[in-house]
């Protein structure tokens, strides 16, 4: 099982960030690490007698049967690796397509294969420290790292708001965004294009004011402008320097700046605030308002007056 957990994963954080995902021909490369390991393992299984134990087995190994034990040990760290990069990429996508990206980040997957991507080299390691360790404090050690996992796991997960439920209606919306990241090195515009989109862009954040809606996607306001969704995104980061997220943030908080100083607020107030001007948490207003101003909204609030 182990030179599958790997691949198993892979496919399981794929379908998870693409609610269409479907298993193709070509995906079966990613058994041969089994296929290799069950090969390699053949003769302890069917010659079991003959060694001491699957220790004794791996021992005595060498040349290509040494290579496919490692092929068998080592390839679903590398698997799990891999995976985080995947969900990093995933990560920084959100943000050229989405407004609001809690629960799209996938944080819970992300601490979920990190967290046993640490584990499971913490393990390589103490291996490596029986040399020096005797064995029974390595295996307390592992049981240790093991335990604090799932405990901050635990923590994290009953920390969550229906999030596995929430998970395949989110990913709905996520699926497309490989083939637009592709479209968009192909996307040309011309200045005379680019003005217009820019002016278009202009009027409809000043006059409608997309960015209260707190649901708001960069596919909304490309149809709101009859654009294509891979031309407006060229336009907002290469003119504005931000991803779509950033973009729309910036007008939140200066709708609520504006809001602070016209206005007598307390804590409670300012909170109904930043819902009204499209935040939809406490926490991601907090962090984006002090991202942008470097200030508190109860710290800037007493500034301004």
């Amino acid at each position: 099982y182990w030179a599958l957990f790997g691949p198993v994963l892979l496919f399981y954080i794929r379908s998870v960030i693409n609610k269409r995902f479907k298993f193709r021909f070509k995906d079966l490369f990613h058994l041969t690490p089994l296929i290799i390991s069950l090969i390699t393992v053949s003769d302890y299984v069917f010659h079991k007698s003959l060694y001491n134990s699957f220790y004794h087995f791996y021992n005595l190994q060498t040349g290509i049967f040494k290579i496919g034990l490692n092929v068998w040990e080592f390839s679903s760290p590398v698997y799990l690796v891999y995976s985080i990069v995947i969900l990093i990429k995933h990560k920084r996508n959100t943000k050229n397509y989405f407004s609001n990206i809690e629960r799209r980040e996938l944080n819970w997957l992300f601490l979920l294969t990190i967290g046993f991507t640490v584990f499971t080299y913490v393990t390589y390691s103490l291996w490596i420290f029986t040399d020096f360790l005797p064995l029974s404090l390595s295996l307390k050690l592992l049981t240790i790292v093991l335990t604090g996992y799932v405990l901050i796991l635990g923590i994290y997960g009953y920390r969550q708001e229906s999030i596995f439920l929430e998970m395949t209606s989110k990913s709905n919306e996520e699926n497309q965004t490989d083939s637009k990241r592709k479209s968009y090195q192909k996307t040309f515009l011309d200045p005379a294009e680019r003005e217009l989109i820019n002016q278009k862009l202009m009027d409809i954040m000043q006059q409608e004011k997309p960015y209260l809606e707190s649901e708001i996607t960069i596919s909304d306001l490309a149809f709101r402008l009859g654009i294509a969704v891979n031309k407006l995104s060229r336009v907002i980061n290469e003119d504005y320097n931000h991803n779509f997220f950033d973009f729309i943030n910036t007008y939140r908080v200066k709708e609520v700046k504006q809001l602070l100083t016209s206005s007598e607020t307390n804590d409670s107030k300012i909170e109904s605030i930043a819902y009204d001007c499209g935040f939809n948490s406490k926490s991601s207003f907090y962090s984006i308002f002090k991202k942008h101003t470097h200030l508190t909204p109860t710290e800037f609030k007493e500034i301004s007056q």
